[in-house]
């Protein structure tokens, strides 16, 4: 029996479905949901491309050797406390 999900609920857990963060329980009612609800599907169709851009946006970035020499010998640090 697939749960119903009202827009305030599939928006909560968008993010995450999109993630594929969720049981397939949770996946069916928002997509259950999505498939009836034209504003919902609206915005997550915007959130899907907006994550796109992102990764796009994000894969071309490096860290700073420097930066990152740094950042894991804090890490380092921390974690022998």
């Amino acid at each position: 029996m697939t749960t119903l999900f009202d827009c305030r609920r599939t928006l909560d857990v968008l993010q995450d479905w999109l993630r594929r963060e969720v049981t397939p329980e949770t996946a069916a009612a928002i997509e259950a949901h999505l498939a009836l609800c034209a504003p919902c599907r609206v915005h997550q169709e915007f959130e899907q491309r907006f994550q796109m851009v992102l990764e796009r946006a994000s894969a071309q970035e490096r860290c700073p050797p420097e930066f990152r020499e740094r950042l894991l010998a804090a890490l380092r640090r921390e974690a022998g406390r």
